[in-house]
């Protein structure tokens, strides 16, 4: 998915090349799919939980975060999962706005209240995400507001539920729904070919994760036959060197995904080696 031009100004983050590769500035970042991520991110919330708690996530801008975060689980049916580990979600900034009636909007957010409270911290000059999460972990234990972050927490699953019901109510179909997400997901091939085919495939609803799921189970020349012949999606495109060029991507992202598969597995055993020491 391409990062927007807002979020580069922000965060440095950007994408290059046809692979998507992931920069902040000048240095290459180590990426991995969304679903391993969240296979990650579960397994991290585990080691947590100790004697049946769940975790309580705090954001510094709730309404930005936790939909992204839900509409990720609810895409890869982790539903279930999730809910194992994550009791609800608080909102920092909704918090400090209470706590601190007498500060403006401005000096309430979490950058302001770290140059009043943690001068010896130095922001860095971008939005950074684990400076963020430091930052307000020590303001919380500065506020000791631990209890009102939980009284004023929402369930997992009534934010869940919410999520549910803002799809239900959008006036759009589910299968323009569908169209949008596949063509924002396609954007990954947007140098390798034009908007209009792009167009068409997430209309046939094809996405890269669809096609690599193809392209595992049954092989290239079955995918060739997926974008080009007249059985299949006559929609898409017979010119020879556009099916070869997006095989091409679609075989690379397979390999790349199965490292990370890989990685991720000898990891979980490696630490299941360690548990068993």
């Amino acid at each position: 998915m391409e990062i927007d031009e807002k979020c580069t100004k922000r965060t440095r983050l950007r994408h290059v090349g046809p692979l998507f590769e992931l920069y902040r500035g000048e240095v290459k970042l180590d990426t991995m799919p969304i679903k391993d991520a969240l296979q990650h991110f579960h397994y991290f919330l585990s080691g947590i939980c100790t004697n049946g708690n769940k975790c309580l996530l705090v954001a510094d801008n709730d309404s930005a975060n936790v939909s992204p975060l839900l509409r990720a689980i609810h895409s890869n049916n982790v539903v279930d999962e999730f809910e194992l580990t994550i009791s609800g979600f608080s909102d920092a900034n909704e918090i400090f706005r209470r706590m601190f009636p007498e500060r403006n909007t401005t000096k309430k957010r979490i950058k302001s209240l770290a140059n009043d409270y943690l001068p010896i911290l130095k922001p860095p000059a971008f939005d950074d995400a684990e400076f963020n999460t430091d930052v307000l972990k020590k303001l919380v234990d500065i506020f000791n507001c631990k209890d009102y972050l939980l009284k004023n927490s929402r369930t997992y699953f009534d934010k869940y539920r919410d999520f549910i019901t803002s799809l239900q109510k959008n006036e759009r179909s589910p299968a323009k729904i569908m169209y949008r997400d596949n063509l924002r997901n396609l954007l990954q091939l947007k140098d390798i070919v034009s908007d209009t085919i792009r167009k068409k495939m997430a209309k046939c609803g094809m996405n890269v994760d669809y096609l690599v799921n193809y392209f595992d189970m049954y092989g290239r020349g079955r995918l060739e036959e997926l974008l080009c012949e007249p059985r299949h999606n006559s929609k898409v495109t017979k010119r020879k060197n556009i099916v070869k060029n997006v095989c091409d991507f679609i075989q690379k992202e397979s390999i790349k995904r199965s490292i990370y598969k890989n990685i991720f597995k000898n990891l979980l055993l490696s630490s299941s080696s360690t548990s068993l020491l």
